[in-house]
């Protein structure tokens, strides 16, 4: 699930013309990655 988010964030940021679409993309990585320090999975 983690890593579907990573490749999602990556072909986001070869697209322009999603960069809003990438900073989503990076917030939700953001909070998954805060969470996964938080508590284990």
């Amino acid at each position: 699930m983690y890593l579907l988010y990573l490749y999602n964030s990556f072909n986001n940021y070869k697209i322009p013309s999603k960069i809003p679409s990438s900073f989503y993309t990076v917030e939700k990585i953001a909070t998954m990655w805060w969470q996964s320090r938080h508590a284990r999975f």
